[in-house]
């Protein structure tokens, strides 16, 4: 049995997303893999334990990069170059005075998904679940923020997105992944110097591009659930009383890919914990303790520069809370 310990605290999100991305592409390679946290640590890395090997493991996310260059790097206007390239995965941003433009775009959207379900690719799939609707046109009250995963906190506009900020640079790295490369201590110890740009960490943190490329793959196991002309819901995510979150279990036993899907669908994740009276709002967890589940770690976030309708923020580090 191999075993990967995240070199980040669990109380990052990045190391909790890049722990299921890297389930995530396991599974989609038809390796078994399985997700627990370090019951010995106070700060309860995520591990991912598997019966390949570490080469199998890297092959994995190797191919993973590879095999989703087309779809991360396909633009709008293929040919434009820098801050010009507008990716067709994330274009969120409304074209009410030119329809045209609006319907091409999405015409280019839906290609890419066919494309994906046409080759049964689980992991374009996965990701185009998990970045949630990125086409989001129409009257003016709709809002680019209508379409995306809570999670994505990246600032949007004609320069920046996550898909340029994050994916792209990301997903180079992970297509150079070598075997030896996960026995060796750059996976054991953070990067000096490579800042996160996921948003999954609070400002100035330092997470590697392999493990930033795992965490957006990550996404896969929180896809976007769609309403009309309202806010797209992200499992695990809540927004009540003004207070946005993230709540994922803290798992003290090796779980599957599927199990963990099924938790982190569960609606008990995105109920209120109103942390001001001790074990308020924790009974409505019966759902979750029914399942094994003893504790969970929740991540608030925090807003930064806006502009416009697109908002940037941030998720703190996470509180661990003891559902018995």
């Amino acid at each position: 049995m191999t075993t990967l310990r995240m070199p980040y605290s669990g109380r990052l999100l990045v190391s909790h997303l890049a722990a299921y991305g890297l389930a995530f592409v396991a599974d989609t390679s038809d390796l078994e893999a399985f997700v627990s946290h370090d019951p010995g640590s106070q700060s309860f890395e995520p591990v991912v334990s598997s019966t390949a090997d570490s080469p199998e493991i890297a092959a994995a996310i190797r191919d993973s990069a590879i095999g989703l260059e087309e779809l991360v790097e396909a633009d709008i206007d293929p040919g434009k170059t820098g801050n010009d390239r507008r990716p067709v995965i994330w274009a969120r941003a409304t074209f009410t005075d030119d329809p045209e433009r609006a319907r091409f775009v999405q015409r280019r959207q839906v290609e890419l998904a066919t494309a994906a379900e046409a080759d049964g690719d689980r992991r374009a799939q996965g990701l185009l679940a998990g970045l949630g609707a990125t086409a989001t046109w129409g009257p003016d009250e709709v809002k680019p923020s209508h379409g995306a995963t809570a999670l994505d906190g990246v600032l949007g506009n004609h320069t920046s997105d996550l898909v340029r900020g994050v994916l792209r640079p990301a997903r180079a790295a992970a297509a150079a992944i070598e075997p030896d490369d996960l026995e060796s201590s750059q996976w054991r110890s953070p990067s000096a110097g490579q800042r996160d740009k996921t948003g999954w960490t609070p400002p100035r943190t330092d997470v590697d591009l392999v493990h930033q490329w795992l965490a957006c793959l990550g996404l896969a196991l929180l896809p976007v659930g769609h309403q009309s002309r309202a806010r797209s819901q992200t499992p695990a995510a809540s927004h009540e009383g003004g207070k946005h979150r993230l709540t994922l279990p803290i798992l003290s036993s090796p779980t599957s890919v599927a199990r963990l899907r099924a938790l982190l669908a569960l609606e008990a994740l995105t109920e209120p914990l109103d942390e001001s009276v001790e074990n308020a709002g924790r009974p409505r967890m019966s759902d979750l303790r029914g399942r094994g589940v003893a504790e969970v770690v929740t991540f608030e976030r925090s807003y930064g520069a806006s502009a416009g309708s697109s908002v940037s923020f941030t998720y703190g580090r996470g509180r661990r809370l003891d559902l018995l």
